[in-house]
C-alpha cells in the first residue's frame, strides 16, 4: 500500500503545510460573510457513472473538497428544478463551527414558498426562522448616562449600536446616584422586593463583535446582567467561563433568551463553545495558570458583567 511509503514527520509536515495553506485562504476570503455554490458542477448519469466512476465522482466534489480541507461548515439546500426536469442544488459554505447560521440561513431559503419534496409531488414550506436575527445582535438595556442624549451614548453609537426601543423596568427597581469620580455622573440600579418603581431605560442592538470593545468602556462599579421590562420581558445575560461539553449545555439556554458570554484561552480558541455564544472575549494569557485560574482576572472580567449599565 501507498500508504506505507510515508512516515509519522511526513504526516506532520502535510498538516502544517495544509494549516499554513488555509491561512492564506482564509485571509483572501475575508472579505465574504459566506459563499453560494452550486452542490455539483455536473449530473451524470447512471450510464456516465458506470463509463468513468472515478472521474465522474471526482467532478461532482469541485466544490465540496476545498471544505474538508479548510475545515469550514457547509450546508447542502435544493434550489429548484433545471429546465430538463432534473433538480438543482445550492451549498452555503462558512467559517468553521457555523452549522446553526447555516440551518437558519436554509431555513429562510426554503421558507419562501412551497417546494416539491424530491420526486414526490406533495409541497412543503419550511417554517421562517428569525434565529439569525437573534445572534446578529445583542439586546442591552441602558439606564442613566448611557440614554439617548446623554454624554456615554457615543460609547454605544460608535460601535454601530442601534436604539430598538425606548421603554421601563417592571416596577421593582431602585436608582441610585453612585459615587464616582470624574464629570460623567453614573447610576447604580437596584432590584427591590419593596418600594420599587419603573425606571426609564432603552434598549440598544449591539453588534455581536463590538461587545467586547464596548464592555471595555464600561469601568466599575458599572457592569451588565439581567433586567425585567414592564412588558414582563427579560434582557438577559450569562457569563460562562469553562471549557469542553458544560458549556454547550450552558449555552442552551439561548432557548429561554438569555444571552451567552464566553471567556476563553488561546487553548480553546476554536472551541464549540466559545463559536455557539453570543459573545465571545479572550483572556489574557498563554497557560490555564495564567487565564482560567487566574483569579484576579477572572473576577476583573466578571466584576463587568455584574450589575446593569
Amino acid at each position: 500500500m501507498k500508504a506505507k511509503e510515508f512516515s509519522a514527520a511526513d504526516a506532520f509536515q502535510s498538516e502544517y503545510h495544509r494549516q499554513d495553506l488555509s491561512r492564506k485562504i482564509k485571509e483572501l476570503f475575508a472579505r465574504f460573510d459566506r459563499l453560494l455554490l452550486p452542490t455539483t458542477p455536473t449530473f451524470p448519469s447512471i450510464e456516465e457513472l458506470q463509463v468513468d466512476p472515478v472521474g465522474e465522482n471526482s467532478r461532482l466534489e469541485t466544490y465540496t473538497n476545498f471544505v474538508n480541507f479548510l475545515d469550514w461548515t457547509a450546508l447542502a439546500i435544493p434550489a429548484g428544478w433545471r429546465e430538463d426536469g432534473l433538480p438543482f442544488g445550492i451549498t452555503l459554505i462558512e467559517d468553521v463551527w457555523e452549522e446553526r447560521r447555516l440551518l437558519d440561513l436554509g431555513r429562510r431559503w426554503l421558507s419562501d414558498a412551497p417546494r416539491l419534496l424530491g420526486a414526490t409531488r406533495v409541497e412543503y414550506e419550511e417554517e421562517s426562522s428569525s434565529l439569525l436575527v437573534a445572534v446578529d445582535v445583542i439586546p442591552i438595556a441602558v439606564v442613566g448616562a448611557h440614554l439617548s442624549g446623554f454624554p456615554l451614548n457615543k460609547d454605544l453609537v460608535s460601535r454601530g449600536a442601534t436604539l430598538d426601543t425606548a421603554t421601563a423596568t417592571a416596577p421593582c427597581y431602585k436608582l441610585y446616584a453612585l459615587q464616582t469620580t470624574g464629570p460623567v455622573k453614573k447610576p447604580g440600579l437596584q432590584r427591590v422586593a419593596e418600594g420599587g418603581e419603573s425606571i426609564d431605560v432603552e434598549i440598544w442592538n449591539m453588534p455581536p463583535a463590538q461587545m467586547g470593545s464596548f464592555l471595555g468602556t464600561v469601568a466599575p462599579p458599572l457592569g451588565i446582567g439581567s433586567i425585567e421590562l414592564q412588558n414582563g420581558r427579560w434582557i438577559r445575560t450569562v457569563l460562562i467561563a469553562n471549557h469542553g461539553e458544560s458549556p454547550l449545555h450552558i449555552i442552551c439556554t439561548n432557548a429561554m433568551d438569555i444571552k451567552s458570554i464566553a471567556i476563553f484561552s488561546d487553548a480553546d480558541a476554536r472551541a464549540p463553545h466559545v463559536t455557539a455564544a453570543d459573545v465571545a472575549l479572550p483572556l489574557i494569557g498563554k497557560t490555564v495558570s495564567d487565564t482560567y485560574l487566574m483569579v484576579l482576572g477572572f473576577w476583573t472580567l466578571q466584576s463587568k458583567l455584574a450589575l446593569m449599565l
